[in-house]
């Protein structure tokens, strides 16, 4: 980490569309280790311990660093909500057992803002018997998708109607924007670092979308990709590159991500997509032009349950520095 942290930490970004800054820093840096359909590994108590110790500490927390403005939310009274939960007073040494991230605070009437985490990572993998090895670093987008895996999770709260088993027609809008936005995001990602290839994969289309109608995601994916609107932005910002962003996503397996080798297992581990021979003129040259997107979610560090995830965030995360690299506690760049 010593040597990790200097090389690809200060490239590390989030990314997001909110004009509630303080509310995105807030979503940024509250995160669970693990959630998995709202399942939480580990000890909550240890996390609200760490959280105490690391962030409000008197004496050399960093609350002021990751909080210049000394607020979670430009809203007053979300502000203080969050302001008490994770500042609530208890008896010293005394930890919440049931402490959780900060997308708690979307509800019914609220969604919390929607980032995702960039960073350039070396990767380390096993694969057909071999273990590879990328020390030079792999370009990866952690975008987040909209939790329909449990009845308890806020984007069902939010979204869903149970009457017909969909989403809310009054939120069909926002749902299919929220689409447009990860769209657009991936490819502002790609010109920021000069990429022109992205690796795109169905966020939220996978165990994300159980409780949702099937092909439901993946349908308004693809109409958001096809949309003028994101067409517009893809062509203005190729015109500032001064070449083609290409971009490899297929709504129909063997998905663009995974290339037909089985769930959550990402592209560059074979021959795929934009990152296939006759693209580039070697493997080494696919690697650094291309933008790898993983699906993340709303409450975890990137790479969620790792090796016990066998979804894309968890094959992501058990093999790069990723989580570390995504989080402003670890990284202060």
């Amino acid at each position: 980490w010593e040597a990790i942290l200097p090389a690809f930490g200060p490239a590390a970004r989030v990314y997001h569309a909110s004009d509630d800054l303080p509310a995105v820093r807030t979503m940024a840096t509250f995160r669970e280790p693990t959630n998995i359909a709202m399942d939480r590994r580990g000890s909550r108590r240890t996390l609200d311990e760490f959280y105490r110790t690391v962030l409000f500490d008197e004496s050399d927390g960093k609350f002021s660093d990751l909080f210049p403005d000394g607020r979670f939310s430009d809203d007053e009274e979300l502000n203080e909500a969050i302001r008490g939960y994770y500042r609530a007073a208890t008896a010293a040494g005394s930890y919440r057992k049931t402490l959780e991230g900060a997308y708690r605070f979307t509800n019914k009437e609220y969604r919390m803002p929607q980032i995702a985490a960039y960073s350039k990572t070396p990767m380390r993998y096993w694969h057909r018997g071999t273990l590879h090895s990328n020390g030079e670093g792999v370009h990866v987008l952690s975008l987040v998708g909209a939790g329909f895996d449990s009845s308890r999770q806020p984007d069902y709260k939010y979204y869903f109607d149970k009457s017909t088993q969909d989403i809310r027609t009054d939120r069909r809008g926002e749902f299919y924007r929220e689409r447009q936005i990860a769209f657009a995001i991936a490819l502002q990602c790609a010109f920021d670092h000069g990429l022109d290839r992205i690796e795109f994969v169905a966020v939220g289309a996978g165990y994300f979308s159980a409780l949702l109608p099937p092909g439901k995601v993946l349908g308004v994916q693809k109409t958001a990709w096809e949309s003028e609107e994101v067409r517009a932005y893809k062509s203005a910002l190729e015109g500032k590159l001064g070449r083609e962003i290409l971009v490899s996503f297929r709504t129909e397996p063997p998905y663009s991500h995974n290339n037909g080798m089985g769930a959550g297992m990402p592209s560059f581990y074979e021959q795929s997509g934009w990152t296939g021979n006759g693209h580039f003129e070697d493997w080494k040259d696919a690697i650094d032009r291309t933008l790898f997107i993983n699906a993340w979610d709303p409450w975890s560090l990137v790479g969620n349950g790792n090796e016990m995830d066998n979804s894309v965030d968890g094959y992501y995360g058990r093999q790069s520095a990723l989580a570390l690299l995504c989080w402003p506690i670890t990284n202060p760049y």
